[in-house]
């Protein structure tokens, strides 16, 4: 089974536990986030993730006591202008400038009671080949008590590709990274955007799978894999039960989870609420805000019980979650 019990460790003891998910709280497309983050804080007391831009550019302000733990995100997304398929609703978003030294001073300054997460710098305008990331995230990525460090891979630059198609460009160079897993050892987790780790579901789900594998080849098994981008109630468990162990996004804030799926928030007021609930916009969105955290914490709550109970563990999507792992088990001999 490549789902177990991990975390971040200090002294051998476990300071943060896995699975998470982590609601995502970022100005992309939402230019409310301070009104979002004030409105929901009460109601959250987990780890969260926040980006380092936003912090950079005052779009969000401390302190964030309310959550247990706070991963800080690199930037990339928010320097973007390419627009998602969990961005669907937002407003169009015009990035300012980012680069390593307005990412440094957020991370080189960070000084939070709560421990910290701290995510590797990127932008989506550079690239660099594998063994070049994990030198720059050594160098670049603060140490101390509270801290842990987390290495974000990117796709390499597509001359660097031993594919000559333009998927290069667009998804990691899993071979780099399995071939260069033990040097990543120095970091606390591991970390891949959703959309570039495969091109197909089937292709995430073969290769997280082969990223866990080569992590417990190596003596990396208690540590993380993060897959950025990823907070549904479909895919987020294919993934876990892959070998991944940290999900997160901002599909909750724009969506609502129910039963096993994620649903437009109107659908979901009329099944949960009823016909005569205030269509009001704010009143909405905070309603499913809440509603959203309170399944997040149920859902983690049934990840964690699979390593123990198998697919009992699940409510919902069964079937999904069992040909997901016949996928992966079938590929542990290729």
């Amino acid at each position: 089974m490549l789902a177990a019990r991990r975390g971040f460790y200090r002294d051998n003891k476990e300071v943060i536990r896995t699975p998470l998910l982590l609601p995502s709280f970022s100005s992309k497309g939402v230019p409310k986030i301070k009104q979002v983050i004030q409105g929901t804080s009460e109601r959250i007391g987990v780890p969260c993730l926040i980006s380092a831009y936003d912090l950079y550019y005052e779009r969000i302000d401390g302190p964030f006591d309310f959550a247990e733990a706070l991963f800080v995100d690199s930037g990339g997304f928010e320097a973007s202008k390419e627009i998602e398929f969990s961005e669907y609703g937002l407003v169009p978003h015009e990035p300012l400038e980012w680069d390593q030294a307005k990412y440094g001073h957020v991370v080189r300054g960070w000084n939070s009671a709560t421990k910290t997460v701290l995510v590797s710098y990127d932008h989506p305008r550079e690239r660099y080949s594998t063994s070049d990331q994990i030198q720059r995230a050594d160098e670049m990525l603060p140490t101390g008590p509270r801290l842990f460090r987390e290495l974000l891979l990117k796709p390499e630059p597509a001359s660097i590709d031993t594919d000559s198609s333009a998927q290069a460009t667009k998804t990691v160079n899993v071979n780099a990274i399995v071939s260069h897993i033990s040097e990543m050892n120095k970091f606390d987790a591991i970390g891949v955007t959703e959309k570039e780790i495969g091109l197909t579901l089937r292709d995430r789900l073969l290769n997280i799978a082969r990223i866990r594998r080569a992590m417990m080849q190596t003596g990396m098994e208690s540590k993380p894999i993060h897959i950025f981008g990823s907070l549904d109630t479909i895919c987020t468990p294919l993934y876990y039960v892959a070998g991944a162990d940290i999900f997160d996004g901002l599909t909750w804030l724009k969506f609502s989870y129910e039963a096993g799926m994620t649903m437009y928030r109107q659908s979901y007021v009329a099944r949960t609420l009823g016909m005569d609930f205030v269509l009001d916009r704010d009143l909405v969105d905070l309603q499913c805000h809440w509603a959203n955290i309170a399944y997040l914490k149920d859902f983690e709550i049934e990840m964690r019980g699979y390593p123990t109970k198998g697919l009992t563990s699940f409510k919902h999507n069964h079937q999904l979650i069992s040909d997901a792992v016949e996928i992966v088990q079938n590929s542990a001999g290729a």
